[in-house]
């Protein structure tokens, strides 16, 4: 994206519309991204939880094996950065409805 002069107020309106717009596309395309990594981790997520009800649910001493504290592990950390793609979700949302509010003036 090209860099703009926050200082420089000669842009025409045609200039700031289709800057404005250029940022629109740009939130677009990540939102897109953010949807799409926020459904590969969510399918990470049920393959994990796939294999936990596989596994043998506890050891013989009555906890957690290592290798279910490993998938506890992984289900958890995965289950963290969906919220958190979930979170940019609506940040992006946010960031458009404010983007299309100043084109909106602009126009």
């Amino acid at each position: 994206m090209t860099e703009v002069d926050p200082t420089d107020f000669s842009m025409t309106r045609l200039e700031q519309r289709q800057y404005l717009k250029r940022i629109d596309d740009f939130i677009v395309d990540l939102s897109m991204a953010v949807t799409h990594m926020r459904e590969n981790v969510s399918t990470l997520i049920r393959f994990i939880e796939l294999c936990e009800v596989e596994d043998i649910p506890f050891s013989q001493e009555g906890s957690l094996s290592e290798h279910q504290a490993g998938h506890c592990t992984l289900r958890k950390g995965f289950e963290r950065q969906r919220d958190d793609l979930i979170k940019f979700g609506e940040q992006f949302a946010a960031l458009q409805q404010k983007v299309q509010s100043v084109s909106n003036l602009v126009n």
